[in-house]
Protein backbone atom coordinates (compact mmCIF):
# COMPACT_ATOMS: atom_id res chain seq x y z
CA UNK A 1 0.00 0.00 0.00
CA UNK A 2 1.33 3.34 -1.01
CA UNK A 3 0.68 6.74 1.07
CA UNK A 4 0.52 10.04 -0.74
CA UNK A 5 1.71 12.51 2.04
CA UNK A 6 2.35 16.11 1.97
CA UNK A 7 5.99 17.67 2.06
CA UNK A 8 4.99 19.49 5.22
CA UNK A 9 4.40 15.90 6.56
CA UNK A 10 7.46 14.27 5.31
CA UNK A 11 9.41 17.09 6.47
CA UNK A 12 8.19 16.94 10.09
CA UNK A 13 8.58 12.92 9.60
CA UNK A 14 12.05 13.37 8.23
CA UNK A 15 12.69 16.19 11.56
CA UNK A 16 11.80 13.52 13.64
CA UNK A 17 13.77 10.88 12.55
CA UNK A 18 16.67 12.83 12.59
CA UNK A 19 16.29 13.84 15.65
CA UNK A 20 15.24 10.44 17.06
CA UNK A 21 19.22 9.30 15.82
CA UNK A 22 20.70 12.31 17.16
CA UNK A 23 18.90 11.17 21.04
CA UNK A 24 20.12 7.73 20.64
CA UNK A 25 23.79 8.76 19.62
CA UNK A 26 23.52 10.45 22.95
CA UNK A 27 23.20 7.49 24.66
CA UNK A 28 24.43 4.95 22.00
CA UNK A 29 28.30 2.94 23.24
CA UNK A 30 30.34 6.03 21.59
CA UNK A 31 28.83 7.92 24.63
CA UNK A 32 29.43 4.87 27.04
CA UNK A 33 33.01 4.31 25.96
CA UNK A 34 33.43 8.16 26.28
CA UNK A 35 32.48 8.41 30.01
CA UNK A 36 34.39 5.92 31.33
CA UNK A 37 37.04 6.48 33.74
CA UNK A 38 40.45 7.11 32.35
CA UNK A 39 42.62 3.71 31.64
CA UNK A 40 39.24 1.82 32.03
CA UNK A 41 38.74 -2.02 31.44
CA UNK A 42 36.40 -3.05 28.49
CA UNK A 43 35.32 -6.51 27.83
CA UNK A 44 33.45 -6.24 24.56
CA UNK A 45 31.06 -9.61 23.74
CA UNK A 46 29.90 -9.74 19.73
CA UNK A 47 33.05 -7.49 19.17
CA UNK A 48 32.14 -7.71 15.13
CA UNK A 49 31.17 -4.70 13.06
CA UNK A 50 34.76 -3.09 13.65
CA UNK A 51 34.10 -2.43 17.65
CA UNK A 52 37.23 -3.12 18.35
CA UNK A 53 39.14 -0.35 15.98
CA UNK A 54 35.92 2.40 17.27
CA UNK A 55 36.69 2.14 20.58
CA UNK A 56 40.70 2.24 20.24
CA UNK A 57 39.53 5.32 17.96
CA UNK A 58 37.80 6.75 20.72
CA UNK A 59 40.02 6.12 23.61
CA UNK A 60 43.53 4.78 23.21
CA UNK A 61 44.02 4.44 26.87
CA UNK A 62 40.92 1.71 27.70
CA UNK A 63 42.29 -2.25 27.82
CA UNK A 64 40.29 -3.82 25.39
CA UNK A 65 39.46 -7.67 25.45
CA UNK A 66 36.80 -8.28 22.57
CA UNK A 67 34.58 -12.08 21.95
CA UNK A 68 33.33 -13.31 18.91
CA UNK A 69 32.41 -16.60 17.52
CA UNK A 70 34.13 -15.26 14.65
CA UNK A 71 35.86 -12.20 13.13
CA UNK A 72 33.33 -10.55 11.74
CA UNK A 73 33.00 -7.16 9.54
CA UNK A 74 36.49 -5.76 10.97
CA UNK A 75 38.04 -3.74 8.68
CA UNK A 76 41.89 -4.55 7.66
CA UNK A 77 44.90 -2.74 8.94
CA UNK A 78 47.41 -2.50 11.63
CA UNK A 79 45.16 -2.14 15.00
CA UNK A 80 47.06 -2.48 18.59
CA UNK A 81 44.15 -4.28 20.99
CA UNK A 82 44.91 -5.71 23.96
CA UNK A 83 43.42 -9.42 23.49
CA UNK A 84 41.10 -10.67 21.09
CA UNK A 85 39.26 -13.77 21.12
CA UNK A 86 37.47 -15.63 18.44
CA UNK A 87 36.42 -19.00 17.78
CA UNK A 88 33.47 -21.31 17.73
CA UNK A 89 31.06 -22.09 20.66
CA UNK A 90 29.54 -25.13 18.79
CA UNK A 91 30.12 -27.97 20.52
CA UNK A 92 32.72 -30.91 18.58
CA UNK A 93 30.99 -33.52 17.04
CA UNK A 94 32.14 -37.26 18.31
Amino acid sequence: MKYIVSNKVANVIARLNRDWKAWLRTRGKDAFVLSLPQSARLFDVGCGNDSPRRVKNLRADIWYIGLDVQDYEQRSGPLKLDSAISGSLAQPKP
